[in-house]
């Protein structure tokens, strides 16, 4: 809701549905979990969204990750990785940096 106030959100809880999405239209960055429920992770989605989209901005978040880097990939060497529990604002603040 947040992140709605500046930008044009769109949420999409399964892999195949969010695919379908960065397919059909262009977007400037990517919130994630690192893992997701689908048995696959976030960084495999923002990979596969980098590749349909190479100036998408990927965000992560996770209980276990912050502080250094997810992966070693070049296609992510830009990505933000913000810890579980977050204030909103802290979410809202690396989006607004990274996509301005």
């Amino acid at each position: 809701m947040v992140l709605g106030r500046h930008y044009d959100v769109v949420k999409s809880s399964q892999l195949e549905e969010s695919m379908a999405l960065l397919r059909s239209r262009p977007f400037d960055g990517l919130v994630t979990e690192v893992e997701l429920r689908s048995g696959r992770s976030g960084v495999d989605l923002a990979l596969l969204a980098k590749q349909l989209q190479p100036s998408i901005r990927p965000f992560f978040t996770t209980v276990a990750h912050a502080g250094r880097a997810l992966t070693d990939d070049p296609l992510l060497a830009d990505h933000v990785v913000i810890r579980k529990p977050f204030d909103i604002r802290q979410l809202e603040q690396a989006v607004r940096q990274s996509l301005a």
